[in-house]
């Protein structure tokens, strides 16, 4: 079982239902009752919806291990998985089964807000992950570039599938002005969360790639260091690191006007993500690099509990 959660890589797995959850309920709904409505997505279907994303993680994940077990002796001989204390058959079988039922999920909710292109989309999903192990990870920031919009895509799609929902109940053809400015407002708050998911995954993949680079030089992937070299893409880490924080400042100077915001943000975010720059310019380690990629994802996870501000902000108004 410990090897099943190993494969499934959990700690990683985990994060999905806490980013929906968090979206929905700290983000979405008390933004909706400060406009007086309530969620129009059922809570039983959110959850089938966050299953089905958890499969799909999962799938993608067993996949890519599938397909990585060669370099992964390599970058990794101690951890491997595929091949060494589970068959490749039970892996790929374990592939299928876990997308053959977010698949389903997906096209149960289809039917239920009757659109089809919901249930294409799982399809599409599946196919990505499929295509990414196999063909777009060898590809210069293709492969980092779609992992990085599949991991944006968790908390935007609690807002596409709440907004779809309102839709096919009748809700925004009968909502005023203040009230529509006031669900654009929301959908900038989350698409805030996903811009930040997605620069924050983007820059990890990179750092990562530091890490397999010995692999993925032996089997001819065109990861960005192997490309730009290492001073080039260290240079491409902090350009998008900055990007980062000058957008994380541009937001907060313009919406953010409580205490609790200006001390967490910088604390908890800011000071983190200087930190990781200062890091990244001297690394020359792989020890190093995965250091910084540990760093990267507790910054993803700090930037993600900053909802629990926005949830006690808006609270104060309900």
């Amino acid at each position: 079982m410990q090897t099943f959660f190993r494969l499934i890589r959990w700690p990683n797995l985990i994060i999905i239902p806490l980013v929906m959850a968090a979206i929905r309920f700290a983000v979405l709904e008390p933004m909706l009752l400060v406009s007086g409505l309530q969620p129009a997505m059922p809570l039983s279907h959110f959850w089938m919806m966050v299953a089905a994303t958890m499969f799909l993680g999962s799938g993608g994940y067993i996949i890519n291990d599938y397909f990585d077990r060669k370099i992964d002796l390599i970058n990794k001989p101690g951890r491997v998985i595929v091949g060494q204390k589970i068959s490749r058959i039970y892996t790929i079988t374990l592939h299928i089964i876990f997308n053959v039922i977010a698949i389903v999920i997906g096209f149960w909710l289809a039917w239920q807000v009757h659109l089809w292109w919901v249930a294409a989309i799982y399809l599409m999903i599946s196919g990505i992950f499929w295509f990414y192990s196999t063909t777009y990870k060898r590809m210069f920031l293709v492969g980092n570039i779609i992992v990085s919009v599949l991991t944006a895509m968790v908390p935007l799609q609690v807002l596409l599938f709440e907004y779809t929902y309102m839709a096919n109940e009748g809700v925004w053809s009968t909502i005023q002005r203040p009230l529509e400015n006031n669900l654009h407002i929301i959908a900038l708050w989350v698409i805030a969360f996903s811009f930040f998911a997605f620069m924050t995954n983007l820059i990890r993949e990179i750092v990562k790639d530091f890490e397999d680079i010995r692999g993925d030089m032996r089997y001819g992937r065109q990861s960005v260091p192997i490309v730009l070299g290492a001073i080039k893409s260290k240079w491409l880490v902090q350009l998008l690191t900055v990007t980062t924080i000058a957008a994380i400042l541009y937001v907060a100077t313009r919406v953010v006007n409580d205490t609790l915001s200006w001390i967490y943000i910088p604390i908890f975010v800011l000071i983190p993500l200087f930190l990781h720059m200062y890091w990244v310019h001297y690394a020359t380690k792989k020890k190093d690099f995965h250091r910084i990629s540990q760093l990267m994802k507790i910054i993803m996870l700090t930037g993600l509990l900053y909802c629990l501000i926005v949830w006690y902000n808006v609270i104060q108004i309900v």
